[in-house]
């Protein structure tokens, strides 16, 4: 890393030097205004490399004033500042839609998807949120202008990183002093999935190409969260957080071509068999497993709440069943998992002559014993 106390040891001319590199040779400890005001006169001089520079700097924690071992709430503060300031930079990048501003909100994106990964709680709904609505203002300035906003917003590519960041948090409160349009105090208290799967989708029209791309994201960190440290068999992911949250996805989907909603679904098969091999060795090394968060009798209470979640969802929804009926075709053997999801479906009459079927061909076709 550079030393930036160091003595300089080359010459470089003023008018060779980046102004970003600039500032942060001259300056001692960098404020929020000095911050914004460099990135607001770079970018109406069109010294758009130059701000990307920057910002990279900034975020990295490279700048003076930015020590994270210091003050991290301060630097978490500024981040979420810079994000905002940013956010608003590009969407009116974007509107340019010269060919150097393309580059530029292309490259600003790549650089705020690997932030967003790092932002912590508080910062996440105001983010969110402040998305949601520059995207209705765009829209609304469209009308009233009588001008065409260009498709797509750069903005929205960003909507599904910090939906996933949001799932980190899908079982944690949010802070009451999180800053928001939204009631957090109404009811039970707001939790990550709650404030994404709930009131934030429910008032989004979205194609089925977005809903395709946000369930991928949501599974990819259900994944990421369920994958407890390879090394210890004494850890175990927070397997509370399935139900609720596979039961909320599921009821996101419930819109969707069959394809998103077979994901979900195969998602909800796989889990309940890892919660029963989790129960399984529990119970086998209950000594050494003593300490553990989930014993065997937890864990298979989240798989009972989990069939009737999707006993919910097939009186909800009877496309479900067909879609679970296909799914029950186990490549490595029947488990008490398939037989509690047969009996799930045997209780709707639509698929009871379906599942006779099914028992019959998988005793048929046992092998002997």
């Amino acid at each position: 890393m550079y030393d930036w106390n160091a003595r300089r040891e080359d010459i470089v001319d003023d008018d060779d030097m980046m102004p970003s590199q600039m500032i942060r040779e001259t300056v001692e400890e960098l404020d929020d205004d000095t911050i914004f005001d460099a990135m607001r006169s770079m970018y109406h001089s069109e010294a758009l490399m130059d701000l990307l520079d920057l910002v990279k700097g900034t975020f990295r924690g490279s700048t003076r004033g930015l020590e994270i071992v210091n003050d991290p709430v301060r630097l978490e503060v500024r981040r979420r500042t810079l994000v905002l300031e940013l956010l608003k930079i590009m969407m009116d990048s974007h509107v340019k839609q010269r060919k150097g501003h393309t580059v530029f909100c292309t490259q600003l994106v790549d650089i705020l998807r690997r932030e967003i990964d790092i932002l912590d709680m508080p910062s996440l709904p105001l983010l969110i949120e402040h998305i949601l609505h520059s995207i209705e203002q765009a829209y609304r300035n469209q009308e009233e202008t009588a001008t065409c906003v260009p498709i797509p917003l750069p903005t929205v590519e960003l909507l599904p990183h910090l939906f996933g960041r949001m799932m980190y948090f899908a079982k944690v409160p949010l802070p009451s002093t999180i800053v928001s349009n939204w009631d957090f105090s109404d009811g039970d208290p707001w939790t990550g999935v709650y404030l994404l799967l709930v009131d934030v989708f429910r008032e989004m029209e979205l194609t089925p190409a977005q809903h395709h791309r946000m369930c991928a994201k949501f599974l990819a960190q259900v994944d990421v969260e369920m994958t407890a440290a390879a090394d210890d068999d004494t850890q175990q992911p927070d397997f509370a957080m399935l139900p609720g949250l596979l039961y909320h996805l599921q009821l996101f989907v419930q819109h969707t071509p069959p394809a998103v909603k077979r994901d979900v679904l195969q998602c909800w098969i796989q889990y309940m068999l890892r919660l029963a091999t989790e129960a399984n060795r529990v119970e086998a090394h209950r000594r050494l497993f003593a300490n553990l968060q989930f014993g065997a009798q937890e864990l298979r209470a989240f798989q009972a709440t989990m069939l009737y979640q999707l006993d919910k969802l097939v009186l909800q929804d009877e496309s479900l069943g067909g879609l679970l009926l296909e799914l029950l075709q186990p490549s490595k053997g029947w488990t008490s998992v398939h037989v509690a999801l047969m009996l799930l479906l045997h209780v709707h009459a639509k698929f009871a002559p379906a599942i006779d079927k099914l028992c019959v061909h998988a005793i048929a076709t046992m092998p002997d014993q």
